[in-house]
């Protein structure tokens, strides 16, 4: 199987895995498919979450880092994870360990900072931005970069990182399973 090397020009397109409920059958379909294979009554659930920018560049006393931003805990309170020099470019398992920090360390962002409070193993810490609420989300829209990973052909604009029905800004990547979504099966649905 190949990976993706970049966002779907048609999203309908995806490969969709329907499983049948009576004898367990599986076949492939089209995402597009989908408003066909569904019976009057049943329920369907879709992720309305906006993808953050969740990539950061910064320094950690002098030295480049990457925040990724994991999980939106609280009101200003976020768990991430830190990567050392390079980007997406580099495949994560090639990425090397930040430098080491520890409670009380910051890290320097474009216009802002993240204090670490907990730190757990190389890589996943805990903290506060030292801006809360509307200020704290537009640094984060102006200054972050969608997640992505080293197959990627080149890099991703916020709009490919959407939904249709993107609401409020709290996924950190791309809600998956909602992304197909287009108008037209919307209107079919």
């Amino acid at each position: 199987m190949k990976a993706a090397t970049g966002p779907r020009d048609r999203p309908g397109e995806a490969r969709l895995l329907v499983i049948d409920a009576a004898g367990g059958a599986l076949r492939d379909a089209r995402f597009a498919d989908l408003a066909a294979l569904l019976d009057p009554g049943d329920l369907l659930v879709v992720n309305d979450a906006a993808t953050l920018p969740a990539s950061f560049p910064g320094r950690l006393r002098g030295e480049p880092v990457e925040l990724r931003l994991a999980a939106w805990l609280d009101a200003d309170r976020f768990e991430a994870v830190l990567f050392g020099a390079g980007d997406w470019r580099t495949r994560t398992e090639d990425r090397p360990a930040p430098p080491l920090a520890a409670a009380g360390d910051s890290i320097e962002l474009p216009g802002f900072r993240f204090g670490i409070e907990e730190r757990e193993g190389a890589r996943l810490c805990r903290g506060r931005f030292d801006l809360a609420g509307d200020a704290l989300v537009r640094a984060l829209l102006a200054a972050g970069r969608p997640v992505q990973y080293a197959h990627l052909r080149a890099p991703l604009a916020p709009w490919d990182v959407q939904t249709l029905w993107a609401g409020r800004p709290w996924s950190m990547e791309l809600p998956s399973a909602s992304f197909p979504f287009t108008f037209e099966l919307l209107a079919a649905l």
